[in-house]
């Protein structure tokens, strides 16, 4: 069989600023280790943009099935997101804090878990607070308020988007201080988002990316882009996503 390679827009994310939708220079995005083995396993190139990047897919138009590596079940992109801005918070919104988690994290997905047909990768349609998370490694500490009448007794750990499972519960040890520090252990978990809630009523729900690579390296946040169907289904020209900031 002769060979020929040709390639064709797949996926693409850039950084613009709202509401011009301008590129907002100053950005980087690129795949983590396990995303770069993802991308060769299916053919797909990754080309840094400015402020982002193109991922492009492989055919041979001489073969009988053309597309090289096709998607058949969902599979995980993750891009480390960094900025060298040093007044990029000063700038642009959102103020991002211990409370709401100090990163942010930024995918494709619906509330659902489904693949959404939006472009924008944000849960609004610019960065918010509602994009916030802390990167942690496999292995941390979370922190818990154990002050009032009713302390709360246990820490459920559960998948971010469907099924919800939970994948871990851990006692909460009682504390004369008013916070108490709960090893969670999830070094047998794949690498994405998960969110934690104890057992109090009203007791308030975070979000914690779990990536040994990413955690404690100062990146801005992360990217995971999902996709779980063929790469020549995309529209001619591919998908090009956004992830916007507002100016204060």
């Amino acid at each position: 069989m002769s060979f020929v390679s040709q390639f064709h827009p797949f996926l693409g994310v850039r950084v613009e600023e709202d509401p011009s939708a301008q590129i907002l220079s100053g950005f980087r995005l690129v795949p983590t280790e396990d995303c770069r083995k993802a991308l060769n396993n299916r053919a797909i190139v990754f080309r840094p943009r400015e402020s982002g990047f193109q991922l492009f897919y492989e055919t041979n138009p001489l073969a009988a099935d053309p597309l090289l590596g096709p998607i058949t079940s969902r599979e995980q992109f993750s891009f480390a997101l960094t900025s060298d801005r040093a007044d990029l918070f000063e700038l642009y919104e959102p103020d991002l804090t211990a409370a709401t988690g100090p990163q942010l994290y930024l995918d494709n997905l619906t509330p659902s878990g489904n693949i959404q047909t939006k472009t924008t990768l944000t849960v609004s349609t610019v960065v918010a607070t509602g994009d916030a998370v802390r990167i942690a490694p496999p292995v941390f500490e979370s922190t818990v308020d154990v002050s009032g009448g009713s302390p709360p007794t246990q820490l459920t750990v559960k998948e971010k988007f469907p099924p919800n499972s939970v994948v871990l519960q851990a006692a909460i040890p009682p504390s004369a201080g008013g916070r108490s520090a709960v090893k969670v252990d999830l070094s047998d978990e794949s690498p994405g988002l998960f969110t934690l809630e104890t057992n109090a009523a009203g007791s308030p729900v975070t979000t914690v990316y779990v990536a040994d690579e990413l955690a404690g390296t100062g990146v801005l946040g992360v990217v995971d882009l999902f996709w779980e169907s063929r790469q020549d289904t995309v529209a001619a020209g591919g998908i090009a996503y956004s992830i916007r900031l507002r100016k204060r």
